[in-house]
């Protein structure tokens, strides 16, 4: 796993783009998760509309007084991402087939990636689209961890091997 350093930004740049209401409810909420750690994990930094949301909402909840740190897998071959681009596709409801080689080589590099995992300490793990989505698998959730999956992907209609694949 790689860390991704981002630039700094001010959340107060964006206040007056908030009316009061939402500002204070933001704000609310923000009191509740002040301090937490967060680790961001995604399949890249660049190229695509995961790494362009990350590259500005890691430094804003930094701004905030939350601890987020935004990880990459790594040593992943274009094989793996030829078959997340697959499932990528299949759980946007395109057709196809689900094989058994490719589902061990998905889990192969999730579960490589997992292994760099087992030291850390968050309080919330994100794991963005699904090419990470089986990190939890192999490294398995520690006392007062929090998992969320951020599928920035279209499921309403998936291909159901995928679907299930994933969803278990």
């Amino acid at each position: 796993m790689k860390q991704v350093q981002t630039g700094k930004k001010s959340f107060r740049d964006y206040c007056r783009f908030l009316d009061l209401q939402t500002l204070d409810a933001f704000t609310a909420l923000l009191e509740d998760l002040r301090g937490a750690r967060v680790a961001m994990v995604s399949a890249t930094c660049y190229g695509g509309g995961v790494a362009e949301k990350l590259h500005s909402l890691v430094p804003l909840l930094n701004d905030l007084g939350l601890e987020v740190h935004w990880w990459i897998i790594s040593g992943c071959s274009n094989q793996f991402f030829y078959i997340t681009k697959n499932f990528h596709n299949g759980l946007q409801g395109q057709k196809g087939c689900l094989q058994q080689r490719d589902l061990e080589v998905y889990l192969r590099y999730n579960e490589l990636n997992a292994r760099a995992m087992q030291d850390w300490r968050y309080d919330y793990y994100v794991i963005h689209d699904p090419q990470p989505a089986a990190l939890l698998y192999y490294r398995g959730r520690k006392a007062g961890e929090k998992w969320i999956w951020r599928c920035h992907i279209d499921t309403s209609a998936p291909h159901p091997a995928y679907w299930s694949f994933l969803h278990g």
